[in-house]
């Protein structure tokens, strides 16, 4: 499974959903994100799926409140 992520990867999405990742707390933990991108996940157990999304750091940016609208609010 890894290495068809990491070919997927390659082509720098914006973001990559994720399913069955079979993770639990501690093993999630274990495993680290490319640099570019940031894991949101939601275990299920060793025995059940879980899912995840992987997004481009740059990706999420573009929803991030500029500083004047910050300062506004």
């Amino acid at each position: 499974k890894s290495g068809h992520l990491h070919q997927i990867l390659k082509h720098k999405p914006d973001f990559v959903m994720l399913q069955e990742l079979h993770s639990t707390d501690g093993s999630i933990l274990t495993w680290q994100p490319p640099n570019d991108y940031k894991l949101f996940f939601l275990n299920g157990t060793a025995a059940t799926a879980g899912v995840g999304i992987l997004a481009r750091h740059a990706f999420l940016k573009q929803f991030e409140r500029p500083l004047t609208y910050q300062l506004e609010s």
